[in-house]
């Protein structure tokens, strides 16, 4: 949290239901808006008010982190469109940056961001084949992804699908009943968040 707001300006987290603000940055700022607002339409459900919250398995983890940010990068985009988009081109698009460049802009060892990038791709390229499977390699390497690491796969599978659903929400292939859907939908269930993420993605193709 506190290197997110050293790098980004604001954070919001979830578990005291508080911002963290050390300077006003519209895209972050709009950023973590749209991710209280996920948290709040569920009832908080993060937040620590004198005990546990529910614990959820890795597979549930992954996809629930990655919805999260695929919805605070929409919002953002809602409440901020000069925010640039990130999509698939603009994910290739990395590959071509200097070994200090890459590192530099992911914050992760060039070996780190390599292999990202190539999951990433391949993911993307088997959810466009088989929408309604969330696809993985190899669930044994990807859940071994820990720290920065694993911030920053779900975070831009995230602003993928983010503006994935910006597009299709532009376009007018998903109108607010959907939209209002996902901010609600309740992701603590065994296998709820892999399956609304492989419906979603289904929906966008």
């Amino acid at each position: 949290m506190l290197r997110r707001v050293h790098e980004r300006g604001s954070a919001y987290l979830a578990p005291l239901n508080t911002f963290y603000i050390r300077r006003f940055q519209m895209m972050s700022a709009a950023e973590d808006a749209a991710r209280f607002l996920h948290h709040a339409c569920r009832g908080l459900p993060d937040r620590v008010n004198g005990k546990m919250p529910a614990l959820r398995g890795p597979h549930d983890a992954f996809y629930a982190a990655t919805l999260e940010n695929a919805l605070a990068c929409f919002g953002s985009r809602i409440l901020y469109p000069a925010r640039p988009a990130f999509r698939d081109a603009d994910l290739q698009a990395l590959y071509e940056l200097t070994r200090e460049d890459l590192e530099q802009q992911t914050s992760l060892p060039y070996s780190d961001a390599i292999e990202i990038l190539n999951f990433l791709s391949w993911h993307r390229e088997c959810v466009s084949k088989q929408p309604h499977r969330a696809a993985s390699p190899d669930w044994t390497r990807v859940l071994a992804f820990n720290g920065r690491k694993l911030e920053y796969v779900t975070q831009q599978l995230g602003y993928l699908l983010g503006n994935d659903l910006y597009d299709a929400y532009l376009e007018g292939s998903v109108g607010p009943a959907v939209l209002r859907s996902l901010f609600l939908a309740h992701l603590g269930r065994p296998g709820a968040a892999c399956e609304a993420y492989a419906n979603l993605n289904a929906r966008l193709r």
